[in-house]
């Protein structure tokens, strides 16, 4: 399978703009990433408060909110989805 010219001309087009966008888009999702595990962090930490509360034993509620915890890291996740098949 070969490129013929006019192919090879809209790479040629669009990649510096591309290149250009790389960056910016990092940025973005990496601020998106971290807001993301801020919100995480908050509830766990709302959820601890939850359990401590309504009177359960404080070594459960810490185990409670460290399984909590873990089921919302979005790394982890993703390499259970993608890697352990």
């Amino acid at each position: 399978m070969t490129m013929d010219a006019k192919e090879k001309e809209e790479i040629l087009r669009i990649a510096p703009v591309m290149i250009l966008s790389i960056p910016r888009m990092s940025f973005g999702l990496v601020g998106a990433y971290l807001r993301f595990k801020q919100t995480s962090k908050r509830a766990v930490r709302k959820f601890r408060r939850g359990l401590a509360d309504s009177g359960i034993d404080p070594n459960v509620a810490e185990l409670l909110a460290q399984e909590y915890a873990e089921n919302a890291r979005v790394l982890s996740r993703a390499g259970e989805l993608f890697f352990n098949r």
